[in-house]
């Protein structure tokens, strides 16, 4: 399965939304946001305040031995987060990625 993102949204009208207190970062939006790129997320900081910052796209275990895995562990649904292995760990401290969309495409022949 490949999947990408489009954040069209403009940084600042994010930063007003979710009321963000630091500087917003300087990027411009992505329309075809791919695993390992830095995309803008909302997290809280450790000052428990939210925080507009640029993230790697990945979900790493923290039993992982290779951040490569991070972007094979992309397709992290809510409704199946307890059956995968290694993600239910991370998924407390996952942070909020502001996307206008998300597009998942399937291979051909694939059985799921």
């Amino acid at each position: 399965m490949c999947g990408r993102v489009v954040q069209k949204m403009p940084l600042h009208d994010i930063s007003v939304l979710f009321e963000t207190v630091n500087p917003i970062p300087n990027t411009a939006p992505s329309y075809n946001g791919a695993p390992t790129q830095s995309l803008p997320i909302v997290r809280l900081d450790e000052d428990d305040q939210r925080s507009l910052d640029l993230l790697r796209w990945g979900l790493i275990p923290f039993w992982a031995k290779d951040k490569a895995i991070g972007a094979r562990c992309i397709n992290a649904m809510a409704e199946t987060v307890d059956d995968e292995t290694g993600v239910p760990e991370c998924v407390p401290a996952a942070p909020l990625l502001g996307a206008g969309g998300l597009l998942l495409r399937m291979a051909e022949g694939a059985d799921r």
